[in-house]
């Protein structure tokens, strides 16, 4: 299953919770960098414990400001997890991964920005009117990590 036909399915939404979801999560719904990044864990499981997904919370709504999305955020997130071993600086994520990664958002999307892709990528669910974007850009890192999968096998 791909992160986006998990999205697709209902996750990170209330209305779609197991019994343990609702224990632990009530009637709220995920915010765009929850569904990412809890999502792609799931999916390409990176190990993140539960509270580790909590750094999550706070990128929601381009970090509440509308700046950078939150579901590229969570995307970055999860690209890391899965990409670099240590930190960053021993690794060519930045410019194998994440900028072309970004580029093409941009490119398919019109912009990384919440301000932009909300009225642009609007969605028809009213509990989550971004989730045109969100599912845009979890189609991208579908692609991305598909790509990096591939590249892993030929090593």
């Amino acid at each position: 299953m791909t992160l986006l036909e998990k999205l697709q399915d209902g996750y990170g939404k209330a209305q779609f919770y197991n019994t343990e979801e609702k224990a632990l999560y009530g009637e709220k719904s995920f915010n765009c960098c929850e569904k990412i990044c809890k999502g792609a864990n799931c999916v390409y499981h990176l190990g993140l414990d539960e509270n580790a997904q909590h750094v999550t919370a706070a990128f929601g709504g381009g970090m509440g400001i509308e700046t950078v999305c939150g579901a590229v955020t969570g995307s970055l997130m999860a690209i890391g997890l899965k990409c670099c071993d240590s930190i960053e600086k021993n690794s060519n994520l930045k410019h194998d991964v994440s900028i072309p990664f970004l580029e093409r958002v941009e490119k398919e999307m019109g912009s990384i920005y919440c301000r932009d892709l909300k009225p642009k990528h609007f969605g028809e669910d009213p509990t989550c009117y971004c989730d045109g974007a969100i599912m845009g850009v979890a189609k991208i890192l579908d692609e991305t990590m598909k790509e990096l999968e591939e590249k892993e096998k030929q090593k």
